[in-house]
This record gives C-alpha cells, structure tokens and sequence, in this order.
C-alpha cells in the first residue's frame, strides 16, 4: 500500500513550526478538514460551521425549486 502525500494532512495551528514529512515530501498542515462530512478543526467539529453550511445548501435548492417549481 503506497500512501499518496498530496492527499494527505494532518490539523495543527497556524503558528505551530514543526515540518511533519513523509518519504522527504512535506505533509501539508490544516487548520480545518472535512471528515465523513463534519468540518474537523485542532479542538474538534465545528458544528456551527457544519450547520450554516446544511442550511445555506438547504437555501440554494429551495430557491432552485421555486424558479423551476412555481408554475
């Protein structure tokens, strides 16, 4: 199993200097990743971004159905 850096990254903050590297190539660092679709930041799922994000979805597919809905 090979491992493929360019998909890989690991969450630390900002001002942390530590060079995290895999095979000599650079691990990139994140301040925030999406798993199994929750945002994930340093301290844990950012719920509210998680919800602003479902319900601005839920906004754009309501506004789509009334253009293509309303008649």
């Amino acid at each position: 199993m090979t491992l493929n850096v360019k998909k890989c990254g690991y969450l630390a903050p900002s001002n942390d200097s530590i060079i995290v590297r895999l095979r000599r190539e650079e691990i990139p660092r994140l301040d925030r990743y999406v798993y199994l679709g929750f945002p994930v930041t340093g301290v844990g799922i950012d719920f509210e971004g998680h919800l602003v994000g479902r319900l601005d979805r839920a906004l754009g597919r309501a506004a789509f159905l009334t253009l293509h809905s309303n008649r």
